[in-house]
């Protein structure tokens, strides 16, 4: 730039990573040094990615959960109820019934997947605009055929 010297230019070229969000596990934390520094100008691009690496996060949690790593997720309760039957013939029939009990985790688990696959679908669409700004196209994105975008939304119910 005009007026400037070569040390402030270098100064005003240098970006400053984007802060990670507290309590962040190592995945988490990973994930936030691989893709933040991509995302520094997009700060809903940023919020997405926070959410992505907390979701990560917690799905390792609920890992560590479901692999008995931590607390019990299934059981079975075995307090049964005994009910006997004497058949025509003299033989007698015991039912025995127990009942399996699949505790949250697995529910909140299959939930946090599918939460994790939008979630990284939205930062790979903020990543692919934020790159082609970076080399200078425009970009927004990517739209499915037929669904209105969030801003088609915005100025129908605006209008």
């Amino acid at each position: 730039m005009p007026g400037q010297d070569a040390e402030t230019a270098d100064v005003a070229a240098v970006t400053i990573p984007p802060e990670m969000p507290k309590g962040l596990l190592k995945r988490g934390r990973g994930l936030w040094d691989e893709k933040a520094q991509i995302l520094a100008g997009h700060p809903l691009g940023l919020i997405v990615l926070a959410e992505l690496c907390r979701t990560v996060d917690r799905c390792e949690r609920l890992d560590a959960q479901l692999r008995g790593r931590d607390k019990e997720w299934m059981s079975i309760d075995l307090d049964p109820f005994f009910r006997e039957h004497r058949l025509s013939d003299g033989v007698t029939v015991v039912d025995v019934t127990a009942k399996v009990v699949m505790n949250a985790p697995l529910r909140e688990a299959r939930q946090q997947q599918t939460v994790l696959k939008q979630l990284a679908a939205q930062v790979d669409a903020f990543e692919r605009a934020a790159v082609d700004a970076g080399a200078g196209r425009a970009s927004s994105p990517a739209e499915t055929p037929g669904v209105p975008s969030i801003m088609d939304k915005i100025r129908a119910r605006n209008a």
